[in-house]
């Protein structure tokens, strides 16, 4: 395990004919079938989801237009998982949604909080690619760089 998630059981709950069906739709990338089933999702439901099918989904809301019902199960995938698996790619996911919506301030918080799960080096490196686009971080890395090293 990786991260905060170090210990921590990962039990899943036994499947239900929702989650059956809406996961196949997913595997499948059935993007209508699994929209449809998340439309009647309830917040208890969509804290059943496990991270990478969080992130999955936000991305087919956001695509369709529906960018704060995205950000949204994000945000209930992260206060449903706290210190679980995968969460630098949601967090990473949310910063460049936040970033997209023009919310500089909640994207830095995000991306930020990237570096705190053990992410990928590919997923450290879109996040700081992702920073490097704010102005608070450039400017507060340039001041580093004027006062140098602690």
């Amino acid at each position: 395990m990786r991260g905060r998630a170090a210990g921590r059981s990962t039990r899943a709950p036994p499947p239900t004919r929702w989650s059956s069906s809406f996961r196949s739709a997913l595997d499948l990338g059935d993007r209508p079938r699994a929209l449809a089933a998340l439309s009647s999702l309830s917040t208890g439901r969509a804290a059943q989801l496990e991270p990478h099918e969080c992130v999955i989904l936000a991305r087919w809301l956001r695509d369709a237009g529906y960018s704060i019902a995205a950000t949204n199960l994000l945000r209930v995938c992260l206060a449903a998982h706290p210190g679980g698996e995968d969460l630098a790619v949601v967090y990473l996911t949310l910063g460049l949604m936040r970033l997209q919506q023009g919310q500089p301030t909640a994207a830095y918080q995000h991306l930020l909080s990237v570096f705190d799960y053990d992410p990928s080096p590919e997923i450290a490196a879109r996040a700081r690619a992702a920073l490097e686009q704010i102005d608070i971080y450039q400017r507060r890395r340039r001041a580093d760089l004027r006062v140098g090293p602690s």
